[in-house]
């Protein structure tokens, strides 16, 4: 399961989605076009466990504060 956050830094907002029964590469074409057609910023997450405790590893996009100046 894959977390998706679309970041409009021009409104300052994110937009977020929780993605399943996708392979990587489709996640990953989807957020690119997505991104591309808002001129927006993305970051995507897999959900992961570690001992049971839930957690979100990033695979790519923006690391960081996006609205940070």
């Amino acid at each position: 399961m894959y977390r998706v956050y679309f970041w409009d830094t021009a409104s300052n907002h994110s937009h977020e989605y929780q993605v399943s029964e996708a392979d990587i590469d489709e996640v990953l074409t989807w957020v690119r076009r997505k991104a591309d057609s808002h001129g927006w910023s993305y970051t995507v997450y897999v959900k992961v466990s570690d001992e049971g405790q839930p957690g979100l590893v990033r695979l790519c996009g923006v690391m960081g504060d996006p609205f940070a100046v």
